[in-house]
């Protein structure tokens, strides 16, 4: 694997990983095992994001850390590149908006049902 010249100075920069997004170029042998895995991959290596390049790198698999777009979620701290505007938090991505929304309401919590 080859890892760009920038990646490396990403984190002496100061960056911590979930304001890092990945972009790999594999091999045609390897993209199998970054395709399949890409999900899994983004918890394991806690960052905010993977994008597999379409094209096969011509030599040894291609990584590209920069850093991730959008807001952070106040909830998970990831970067997905793009807030819910969920009535919760506008703030939050869409899983955890999702998740927050099937959270059961807390009395007291200003929500509807709270007791008043």
């Amino acid at each position: 694997m080859k890892l760009d010249a920038t990646s490396t100075d990403f984190r002496a920069a100061g960056h911590k990983s979930l304001e890092a997004h990945v972009q790999v170029k594999p091999t045609a042998a390897d993209r199998p095992h970054w395709e399949w895995n890409r999900e899994h991959l983004t918890e394991l290596c806690v960052v905010s994001g993977i994008d597999v390049d379409p094209t096969d790198a011509a030599g040894p698999t291609e990584i590209r850390v920069v850093e991730a777009p959008g807001p952070t979620c106040p909830r998970c701290w990831r970067r997905t590149g793009e807030a819910s505007g969920s009535r919760h938090d506008p703030n939050l991505c869409r899983r955890c908006a999702a998740v927050v929304e099937k959270l059961p309401l807390q009395n007291g919590a200003g929500e509807k049902g709270s007791a008043a």
